[in-house]
């Protein structure tokens, strides 16, 4: 079977590409050949336009707090950062993309369409692809697949910040989910999205692609031999700060030195606490740099899941409303995860993380549909 994987291959997050690589390679080992959908979006919204949408998914003065705070954080870092570092780091995604990703043509939302015809399966996931949920086009709901297409149509651990959609747009996403011949979901906030769509229909959460898939060809990746702490923070400051979070951390494992992973955009002052700063990491040492951390600080979700991977003493930390969600609902569905709103009085890196079964009916859920 020719399976077409369409997702957030095309931006420049760790996160982002290694869970597309290990849903291809995943694909790959059950016989299937796969092609990454090479869709980069063109169309672009006024600022009013986007504004406008933006406020439509929010729903509490907290969230447009933080939101104001992450525009008002990016745009300083994008002028920090010198003009250099930020075309080395696009490389090294584009790199890994081109030799990693067996990528398609590149298609926009004019041009998609036209290959649809390639794939008796389209798979939709994994990632934040539910997150935009207003504008003229539901790329990511597959619209662009017509009533006559007779390929399978899979959503797999599909991701959304938000767990309700307003107005009209309900209905149009509704039938889009409706052609779907199976819908997965990565957590309950967008398990929660598709029930407030269509009550009527049935979703699974499923594992994110990455805890399908070793990584082993990583392990060659440069690293330091000496112990250390990675941070890796893309968002705001925990509350109580990161210096106390970081203080907690060595009251666990020990004085040693702090290594920070920062993307040229992303960074939250977290350099100012770091004994070295990586502005230029490959996603090959991004994860054998988790894999060889004596602990790992950080608010990214993946950070979070290959620290739980690897079997890191970790301090996972939600502040920002678009990346909570995920955070929040690992820690509802597994209670001892040392995964914090604020820096706690005592951090408990204590835990259990015993998934085998989730993961065995993830990759049931994925040979069932296909």
């Amino acid at each position: 079977m020719k399976i077409g994987i369409l997702t957030l291959q095309y931006g420049f997050n760790y996160g982002g590409v290694l869970q597309c690589y290990a849903l291809q390679s995943f694909l790959e080992s059950l016989g299937h050949e796969v092609q990454v959908i090479n869709y980069v979006p063109t169309m672009t919204s006024s600022l009013g336009k986007r504004v406008l949408a933006k406020l439509k998914t929010i729903n509490s003065v907290s969230d447009l707090i933080h939101n104001f705070k992450d525009f008002t954080r990016v745009k300083n870092n994008i002028n920090k950062h010198s003009s250099q570092v930020n075309e080395n780091i696009k490389k090294i995604f584009d790199n890994f993309r081109q030799n990693r990703l067996k990528l398609s043509p590149k298609v926009d939302e004019y041009s998609i369409n036209h290959i649809r015809d390639q794939y008796d399966a389209v798979i939709v996931g994994s990632d934040q692809v539910w997150t935009s949920l207003y504008g003229k086009r539901h790329i990511y709901f597959l619209d662009w697949l017509s009533n006559e297409y007779r390929g399978k149509r899979i959503a797999y651990a599909a991701c959304s910040a938000h767990n309700a959609v307003k107005g009209g747009t309900r209905n149009i996403l509704s039938k889009l989910l409706s052609r779907m011949d199976a819908i997965g979901v990565r957590d309950t906030t967008t398990y929660s999205l598709v029930r407030s769509i269509n009550p009527s229909l049935t979703a699974s959460i499923v594992a994110d692609p990455t805890l399908l898939y070793d990584f082993d060809e990583f392990q060659e990746a440069s690293i330091p031999t000496t112990p250390y702490i990675l941070a890796y923070i893309l968002g705001s400051e925990i509350e109580g700060g990161h210096l106390n979070a970081i203080k907690k951390i060595k009251d666990k494992v020990g004085d040693l030195p702090v290594i920070s992973i920062i993307l040229p955009n992303m960074s939250s002052g977290i350099e100012n606490f770091s004994d070295k700063v990586l502005m230029e990491v490959t996603p090959e040492q991004w994860v054998a740099l988790i894999r060889g951390a004596e602990a790992v600080y950080t608010d990214s979700f993946h950070g979070v899941i290959f620290s739980l991977k690897y079997q890191k003493i970790f301090f996972g930390y939600y502040a920002n409303a678009v990346r909570s969600s995920r955070l929040i609902d690992l820690k509802h569905r597994f209670p001892s995860l040392p995964i914090y709103k604020s820096v706690p009085q005592e951090l408990d890196i204590s835990y259990k993380w015993e998934v085998k079964d989730y993961i065995d009916l993830s990759k049931k859920f994925i040979r069932s549909y296909l």
